[in-house]
């Protein structure tokens, strides 16, 4: 017999029972593939589609401070690009000014 079908037996005999409590839910569906993933987990455990907002965020967090970082390595080589470009007109002009003499 069920807890339920119990619990009205023994309340009908005049046995006061404590109220059945509501079963928290342990598992979660993945949307994406439809996995059945246990509760805690942030990310699907076959797919990795992210499961709470929490884990989406993490994601947005994690892809934009990997931009900043390409952002920056860009910017280090287009420094150093011009650098280099300042170097060699230095020294064109070094090489045109020794023929002109």
């Amino acid at each position: 017999m069920g807890n339920e079908l119990k619990s009205k037996i023994l309340e009908y005999s005049g046995i006061t029972v404590e109220p059945l409590k509501k079963q928290k839910l342990s598992v979660s569906t993945c949307p994406r593939c439809d996995y059945v993933n246990q509760i805690e987990n942030m990310y699907c455990s076959k797919c990795s589609y992210p499961l709470t907002p929490q884990a989406f965020d993490r994601i947005k967090q994690d892809e934009e401070n990997r931009f900043k970082q390409i952002e920056k390595k860009f910017m280090e080589n287009e420094n150093k690009l011009a650098n280099i470009e300042n170097t060699l007109e230095k020294l064109l002009f070094k090489v045109d000014m020794q023929r002109l003499m």
